[in-house]
């Protein structure tokens, strides 16, 4: 990325504002950026004709390339400042749960401990500093949806037991306290008027992979788990729930990307990472290069969305792999 000076990168942009009197509206989805890895696809993205096609951008978390970094997040308001769309942002596993190693020493982006409590809170409160969002989740109502917002806080150690985790690093497995609740309110609201819902978090919902998905090593679980509560509330609530997450590095191509059904009513977007390193085979248990980046472009019209998948190298939309077709899924 050019520039010796990084900008002052702007705040991001309530949804509700930027698509304020819209009856429809384009998002760029963007998951796993890991700013600044890759740059080369950064630039590309900069100078994309996709960006004149969408109404915002939404991070859905790791925008810093492994450990939310001094120098990271100053290559990241860079970024931002020059891509001149209104955006929004949700946290990743990477802006806070490793210890942090600076670029300097040779152990940058080679060791993956998990950081201290003290680490993580430290992490945490600067990604709050960086982006200026203090809340947990939130919600806004515009083009006919209700958008929910996820943010992941530091785990409590009784999760480890609890949802049985095999590796700490993925401890981060339920909503923030209240969420669940949190979801449950938006159902009621969306009972009675019938606007559908469309949440936005970094970590896929359980069940939206399958069981023989390997993710670095047999046994460790990726995923994010709702309340049977909560779980019930949708189906029962007849409203439909698209949930759009990253973390996985899933290829558009991989077998096991695209929609998934995981409960009544709710529907997992597994997002492609625009960055180079992706899992394309199923024997990808680790995200490694192949020659593609591309990102979801999710359109909304009226309460209606459909994806576009966009293709950084070419520069234009790509064919879209029948399982990002929303079709019967999304009954209204």
């Amino acid at each position: 990325m050019t520039g010796a000076t990084p900008a002052v990168h702007p705040p991001p942009t309530p949804l509700a504002e930027s698509l304020a009197g819209k009856i429809s509206a384009r998002l760029l989805l963007l998951p796993d950026l890991h700013v600044p890895s890759s740059p080369d696809i950064l630039e590309r993205i900069l100078a994309s004709r996709a960006l004149g096609t969408v109404d915002q951008v939404v991070f859905l978390g790791d925008t810093v390339a492994y450990y939310g970094t001094d120098h990271e997040y100053r290559a990241l308001g860079d970024f931002i400042a020059r891509l001149g769309k209104p955006y929004s942002a949700v946290i990743g596993n990477h802006e806070f749960t490793f210890e942090v190693h600076p670029p300097e020493g040779g152990q940058y982006g080679r060791i993956w401990k998990t950081g201290s409590p003290e680490s993580r809170r430290n992490q945490l409160d600067q990604f709050t500093r960086f982006f200026g969002i203090h809340d947990s989740y939130w919600m806004e109502e515009a083009v006919g949806v209700r958008f929910l917002h996820f943010m992941l806080t530091d785990w409590d150690p009784s999760v480890m037991e609890r949802r049985r985790v095999k590796h700490e690093h993925d401890a981060l497995k339920e909503l923030p306290p209240g969420g669940g609740a949190f979801i449950r309110g938006a159902l009621e609201a969306s009972r009675s008027d019938g606007r559908p819902i469309i949440a936005f978090c970094h970590l896929p919902l359980a069940a939206s992979l399958p069981t023989d998905f390997v993710y670095y090593e047999p046994g460790r679980d990726p995923c994010l788990y709702l309340e049977d509560e909560t779980l019930d509330g949708i189906g029962e609530a007849g409203v439909p729930v698209l949930w759009c997450s990253g973390h996985v590095h899933l290829s558009p191509h991989h077998p096991d990307a695209g929609l998934r059904l995981v409960a009544p009513n709710l529907l997992q977007a597994h997002c492609p990472s625009s960055r180079w390193n992706v899992r394309r085979e199923r024997a990808d248990i680790h995200a490694k290069r192949y020659e593609e980046s591309y990102a979801l472009i999710l359109g909304v019209d009226r309460g209606r969305p459909a994806f576009t998948l966009w293709d950084w190298l070419a520069d234009v939309p790509a064919p879209l792999p029948a399982a990002f077709e929303i079709g019967t899924h999304w009954a209204r």
